[in-house]
């Protein structure tokens, strides 16, 4: 019998002491937007890429050149990038995602694109060097086959960036791709 009026009496005194529920009002206050986002509002507007991608045992390259457009969404929280292009000469369009993870201290990116491809991204950014580094797991929704990949973007300007990336098969033993290119603002 005292266990079971100990077990009541817990809650009561917790209730009492303070630790009552939480007050509705402040649950739905929104919270303050980091400053990190400012980083993301570098990339709204119109962009140009060009770039080269080599895959191992390819002597040829294969060339990329897109065309996107980047705008805020959910008043500042994220990012929506629309992108056509071509690689070698094959039309690609797609859509990215990017927002800030403060409690990770790093940025997300999912991306797709219509031939079944999508691409998850962690970055962090570097304010010394003006760098951004990411690790990306690459995947094809048709074949299931997935690349790990590294990755650095360097702002040249406050409209160019310079940016290289390296796919890994195997559990990253395996390097099997190299992209390297820019982007400008339009």
């Amino acid at each position: 019998m005292r266990n079971r009026y100990g077990l009541i009496l817990i809650p009561v005194a917790l209730f009492l002491g303070g630790c009552g529920a939480p007050d509705l009002d402040e649950m739905m206050r929104k919270p303050e937007r980091p400053v990190e986002y400012a980083q993301l509002d570098r990339f709204v507007g119109n962009w140009e890429s060009f770039g080269e991608m080599k895959f191992a045992g390819v002597e040829e390259s294969a060339m990329m050149a897109a065309q996107s457009t980047t705008r805020a969404t959910a008043n500042g929280w994220a990012l929506v990038e629309e992108f056509e292009g071509q690689m070698n000469d094959k039309p690609v369009k797609g859509i990215s995602l990017w927002w800030y993870d403060k409690a990770a201290n790093r940025y997300h990116m999912l991306a797709i694109d219509d031939y079944g491809f999508h691409m998850t991204m962690k970055c962090r950014y570097n304010e010394k060097d003006n760098t951004w580094a990411c690790t990306s797991e690459m995947r094809d929704t048709n074949t299931g086959q997935t690349l790990n990949g590294r990755g650095t973007m360097r702002w040249t300007d406050e409209n160019t960036a310079e940016w290289e990336s390296r796919g890994y098969a195997f559990l990253g033993l395996m390097k099997v791709m190299e992209m390297k290119g820019t982007m400008r603002k339009r």
